[in-house]
Formats: C-alpha cells, sequence, structure tokens
C-alpha cells in the first residue's frame, strides 16, 4: 500500500471499527490472520485476498461475542476482521477524540523503541511496579490484562467482560495498578487473565496485554507494524 487511507471508526465496546471500501471493518492488531464474508478487502491502492474464518472463528462469531457486552446493539455486525498479516509494514494512527484512522505506509523501517515483533505481533515495554514487562499492543481487546503476580494485593476495581477464542464469553476482576506505556503513566483497572488469555499470552512470552481501555487514554496514537 502506497498511498494512506482515512476513514472513521465507531468504538463499540472498545472495539475499533473501521468504515473501509463500503464495509465494516474490525480492526484487530491481535490477530495475525485477517478474515470476513468477502474474499477481498480494498486497502488503499491494493486488493487482498482474505480467509472467510480461523479455526471456525468468523466475523459472524466475533459479531455474536461483542453483541453481548454491554451497550452494543442486537444488531452489531462486522464485515471483515483486518488482522497483521495486511496491517504488517504500515503504520496505524488511532486518533480517539475525532475517532478516525489512518493507515499509511510506517515512518520506521526497524522496531520501535523498546519494542519487538513475535511472528508478527506488536510487543512493546510496559513499566508496572517499577519493572519493565513486555506487552502485547492488541486494539482487538477491549481492555488491558496484566499477569497476576503484578497485581497480588491490589483491590479489585471493578468487572469486566471480554471472550477469547477457544476460551469462550468470561467476566474478569479489575485491579487499578500504576503503569507507564511509551514513558506517559496511566490509570487502568488491568484484567486477571483467564487459563485461556494467559495460555497465549505465555506463546508469546508477554506478561501484559495493552488493550485499548489502556491506547484511548493516549488521546492519539501511532502503532507502527514493523520487525
Amino acid at each position: 500500500m502506497s498511498s494512506s487511507v482515512h476513514a472513521p471508526f465507531e468504538f463499540v465496546a472498545g472495539h475499533v471499527v473501521a468504515s473501509l471500501d463500503g464495509r465494516r471493518v474490525l480492526v484487530d492488531t491481535g490477530s495475525p490472520v485477517s478474515f470476513g464474508r468477502v474474499e477481498h478487502v480494498q486497502i488503499g491502492d491494493g486488493a487482498r485476498a482474505i480467509a472467510s474464518g480461523v479455526l471456525g472463528f468468523t466475523v459472524e462469531t466475533a459479531a455474536e461475542h461483542i453483541r453481548k457486552l454491554p451497550g452494543v446493539a442486537p444488531d452489531f455486525g462486522v464485515d471483515v476482521l483486518l488482522g497483521t498479516d495486511l496491517l504488517w509494514g504500515h503504520q496505524l494512527l488511532l486518533d480517539f477524540p475525532s475517532r478516525t484512522l489512518r493507515i499509511g505506509p510506517s515512518t520506521r523501517q526497524d522496531r520501535a523503541p523498546g519494542g519487538s515483533s513475535r511472528t508478527r505481533f506488536l510487543v512493546e515495554d510496559l513499566t508496572v511496579g517499577g519493572g519493565g514487562v513486555l506487552a502485547l499492543v492488541d486494539t482487538g481487546a477491549p481492555v488491558s490484562y496484566l499477569s497476576s503476580q503484578h497485581t497480588d494485593g491490589a483491590t479489585v476495581s471493578g468487572w469486566a467482560r471480554d471472550f477469547f477464542h477457544g476460551g469462550g464469553d468470561f467476566q474478569v476482576p479489575l485491579r487499578v495498578v500504576p503503569a507507564l506505556f511509551r514513558g506517559r503513566g496511566v490509570e487502568v483497572g488491568f484484567a486477571e487473565p483467564p487459563v485461556s488469555v494467559w495460555m497465549a499470552m505465555r506463546l508469546l512470552g508477554v506478561e501484559a496485554i495493552v488493550g485499548t481501555d489502556l491506547l484511548e487514554q493516549l488521546g492519539s496514537v501511532a502503532l507502527d507494524l514493523v520487525g
């Protein structure tokens, strides 16, 4: 993709749903695969083929889970889930106040400072309790997660509902832990990862997931998917 794409997005229960090429697109940097109810997706100058689903997980399945979250309309749906297979090598600029998304060529040819890629996942540093941990930056996660070893002793501040492919729908406790992300202090209730999420985190070698609840606090955030 040589040109940039600008699109408005809806923020639906913490999920970024952009209007791209006349389709409703769920932007998910936590998915290494794009899929949808169409055979191709047009981004910028080219059309790319996409799968209909992954191991039985389709956009219909994702929409069904999202419809169970608080405040979501019963007719909510998406046409495409856009993952890092198509986003890799590009920059996402998410402007939460204006609800706009820009997808363009990455401005970097190397990894972002303190970050790395794991099989086309965006991994960056998150500072908690005075120490650094590796965190997956996941625009498909409405809540952020943190290994329980870093939240021991923290009071439960609330509860959140979420879902995970293979793990189904679940409710998790939230614990507020002081944190720094990209040098900025953030205040977010980190969710305790259920077994399914924790196993995925272990496979990636991360101890945290930075979700859209944390990213939104940054206002406008650039994600360079390179490495």
